[in-house]
This record gives structure tokens, C-alpha cells and sequence, in this order.
């Protein structure tokens, strides 16, 4: 039943959930008496009055030996909470998250860090997230914005600037301060048992120790190596938090590791995103350089970087071209002239099924006023952004975009996104979410003002 709610948020009334229920084959007697029993309602009360007090806002929460693990972690996440609290059982008392006795010397970003990795062999890692000079290069320095790039971008600033994107065992091993191990052999080193520290200031989760705790949709990443706590041992900085970053030397390891500025604890030596678009640009999206020699640079003047892009309002809309899945072909640059709404949906957005059917309406009623719609699916694979489409009537040309580049052109960071660009080709309006009660009317309103 919850599977069935979560696919059809839009539509959770209490004759939609007499109808799930009748779908599913539950004895609808039992069902329809529990949906009244006012003994039902006061349950749910008495659960949210316990969960308000004890400050849980989300659910699953799980507690080990009274330390919060909060959402729904992974079997190594556990292990590793329960092997420390063993390991203080043992020895008597708790175990307190405490600094290495040796620091490194912090570095100016013109020599790199070197690492030792599990086979015994070396390599080295820039100690700052990355910055893009104006020629193309990979920049490590303190006090500068990271740069907000794709896995396509960060491979060929690294590349031009002779290092190459750090492998997730490297990243993992420079963050956690002990090699890194593929336990279950599938492959990845972020998913499985943590060798070394979860943070890379200690072993347990301390808020604001690195840039986490920003808002989801509209914090930003702050220069880097500000918080002078969030380094490792070695000297490396911002490695949770502040901005995700690109590992993987090829497309198909291509993944964002160490959580964001808002991920809060999930900012961590652990935290990969196991599905990325290697075209995924946003505001969380960052990257840092690795190598097998230590790789020197010059100090490079903040002036002679490429600007940091915060947001696309205000900016002409990026060029691409594209083949809608009705053959219509879609050349951004013939979009002056007309007002265009690009939506990006995808298929298991809760929100985007709320929004779809405002966006066949608003093209049935306002096409022959100059209005065109272009929707872009980002699911991993065509077939469900088509099937999602067609299951709610769309009658605008449908883009896929399984490796999320147009995703980065527009710099979308969750879904569903909508822009709407004026007849001289500007961005206008930009806004990430729908919920009906607040948003269809400004939307359709600013749809009337440019026409």
C-alpha cells in the first residue's frame, strides 16, 4: 500500500485510498472501519507528539547505544556505528571522536598530497576542490569558489592541467585515512565496510564541522577550505560536504562522492551517488584532481578563473540540439522569437505527476498565443520518461536525456524543474518543485506576461 501511495502522491484522498486499497485486494470491511475508528486518528496523534519531542522529522531513525543514525543507511553505515560501540564497550568507556596527534602542514594548493593506497603503492591528491582556470585547467586553492562542473568537465580540467579524476578507491582511502577496501567485490568502495574514519575529522558525525548543514535547493558551496576543522590528517580539505565530487577514470565509474552542503551526516568518506549522468552539473557538483607523481603547479590570481555560475536566471538559455522522441527536432537557438517552457521530469517524481497534467493544459490553452513546451526526462534509460509521458497525455515534443546533459546545461538540480524563456532568448523564470496550491498560478501567470 505504500508503494501504491508513494506512486500516486497527486492523488491521495480518502476516496483514492479506498480505491488502492480495493486494487490491492485488502478486506475493504477491516480497511473502511479502520479509516474511521477514531481510535485510528489518535494513534497517529499520540505517534507524532512522541516523534516532535525527541526532534525526529523523518523516518527511519535508529539509535545505536543513544547516537542518531537517521534515514535509511546502508548494512556498512550500521556495522560500522555497532563495531565502535563494541569496541567502547570493551574498553570501558565511550569512544570520543578525537583529531590525529599528527597534522600536516596545510598546504597553498601548488603541490599535491601524497597518499599511500591499499596495494602499498602511492599516489597524490590536490588538497582543495577544484577551481577551472580561464584556459581549461584543473586549479587547487584556498579561498576561491569550487567550480560547479560535469564528470565531462572535471575529466578535461584534470587532464589539461596533467593530473586525472581520483579513482573512488583513492578517494575513499585519502578521505577515511586507511586504504580502502572492496569487501562484497562489486566494484565500488563507498557502498561497503568503512576502513579508517567515516568523516574525515574523526570517526562519529559533528554538524558544521564542514560545510553540510545549507539549504537543499538553494545553499551554496562556500570557498574552499574555509572550514579550517574539515581536513583530514594529511591536509586535505572540504572532502564532506561543501560540493559533491567527481570520481571514476571512465563514464561507467563516474560517480559524486562525499555529500554536499546540505547533506548533513551523509557528508561523509562513504557517501556515493549511485546514479549520476556524467553530463549532471549543479550547484553540488564539484570535482578535485589526483596522480601518480606529484604534479606542481603556479599560483594562479582568482581573476583567471572561470566564473562560478550560481543560478541560470538572467542567462540566454544554453545552446543544444536534440531529437524529441515525435521526431520534431530541437534547436535551442530558434527558440527567440517565442515564449518556451522547458520542463525536466522524470518518472518517479512524486511532484512532477502533479505537475504534468497543468502543462497539457497550459499548451492546449495557450499554444496558438506563441507558447511552446518542451519536456526533458531524465530517467536513466528512455523508456520510462517515454511511458510517463504518454500515460499523462502530453502534447509537447518529449526529450530524453539518460545521461543527464541537458540536465547539466541548465544546471538542474533535482526535479520537476521548469524555465521559461523569453521571446529574445533569456531565462526568466526558473523554479525547482510543484505543489498546485502555490506554484500553477505564478507559473501560468508569468506565461501570460511574456506572450
Amino acid at each position: 500500500m505504500h508503494d501504491k501511495m508513494y506512486a500516486n502522491q497527486q492523488a491521495l484522498s480518502e476516496f483514492h485510498l479506498d480505491k488502492y486499497a480495493q486494487e490491492m485486494g485488502l478486506n475493504m470491511t477491516k480497511f473502511r472501519l479502520c479509516m474511521k475508528d477514531p481510535k485510528t486518528h489518535q494513534a497517529i496523534k499520540d505517534d507524532i507528539k512522541v516523534a516532535y519531542k525527541a526532534g525526529i522529522w523523518g523516518t527511519p531513525r535508529t539509535y545505536i547505544n543513544g547516537r542518531l543514525i537517521t534515514g535509511s543507511g546502508s548494512k556498512a553505515i550500521f556495522k560500522y556505528h555497532i563495531d565502535e560501540a563494541l569496541k567502547a564497550a570493551a574498553s570501558g568507556g565511550a569512544v570520543v571522536a578525537a583529531k590525529p596527534k599528527t597534522m600536516a602542514a596545510v598546504s597553498d594548493g601548488t603541490t599535491m598530497i601524497k597518499v599511500a593506497n591499499a596495494d602499498g603503492k602511492t599516489f597524490y591528491m590536490d588538497p582543495y576542490e577544484g577551481s577551472v582556470g580561464k584556459n581549461g585547467r584543473a586549479v587547487s586553492m584556498p579561498g576561491v569558489k569550487p567550480a560547479r562542473v560535469s564528470w565531462l568537465d572535471a575529466k578535461s580540467a584534470c587532464e589539461k592541467s596533467g593530473k586525472r579524476l581520483c579513482t573512488e578507491q583513492e578517494w575513499v582511502t585519502a578521505c577515511a585515512g586507511q586504504p580502502a577496501v572492496d569487501n562484497n567485490n562489486n566494484g565500488m568502495f563507498g557502498d561497503d565496510a568503512v576502513e579508517g574514519s567515516m568523516y574525515p575529522y574523526g570517526k562519529f558525525y559533528s554538524a558544521g564541522t564542514c560545510h553540510d548543514q545549507g539549504d537543499k535547493y538553494q545553499g551554496k558551496a562556500i570557498a574552499t577550505g574555509s572550514k579550517k576543522e574539515c581536513r583530514t590528517s594529511s591536509a586535505l580539505f572540504d572532502m564532506a560536504g561543501n560540493i559533491s565530487e567527481w570520481v571514476g577514470a571512465s563514464k561507467d565509474k563516474a560517480t559524486l562522492m562525499g555529500g554536499h552542503g546540505s547533506s548533513t551526516e551523509r557528508a561523509a568518506c562513504n557517501q556515493r551517488a549511485f546514479s549520476a549522468g556524467i553530463g549532471r552539473r549543479n550547484h553540488t557538483t564539484g570535482f578535485r584532481c589526483c596522480a601518480d607523481t606529484n604534479v606542481r603547479s603556479s599560483k594562479v590570481a582568482a581573476s583567471n578563473l572561470k566564473r562560478v555560475l550560481e543560478t541560470m536566471k538572467g542567462q540566454n538559455m544554453p545552446v543544444f540540439t536534440a531529437k524529441a522522441s515525435d521526431g520534431t527536432n530541437i534547436d535551442t537557438r530558434k527558440f527567440k522569437g517565442k515564449v518556451t517552457l522547458v520542463n525536466y521530469f522524470a518518472s518517479w517524481c512524486g511532484p512532477c505527476k502533479k505537475e504534468f497534467p497543468y502543462l497539457v493544459r497550459y499548451q492546449e490553452e495557450l499554444k496558438a498565443k506563441g507558447l511552446q513546451i518542451i519536456g526533458i526526462g531524465v530517467d536513466s534509460s528512455p523508456e520510462p520518461s517515454l511511458e510517463f509521458a504518454k500515460k499523462y497525455e502530453a502534447n509537447f515534443p518529449i526529450i530524453t536525456d539518460p545521461e543527464s546533459v541537458l540536465m547539466g546545461k541548465m544546471m538542474v538540480y533535482s526535479m520537476p524543474a521548469s524555465f521559461l524563456i523569453d521571446k529574445s532568448g533569456k531565462i526568466v523564470y526558473a523554479h525547482t518543485g510543484f505543489k498546485p496550491e502555490e506554484d500553477a498560478t505564478p507559473l501560468k501567470n508569468t506565461i501570460l506576461s511574456l506572450l
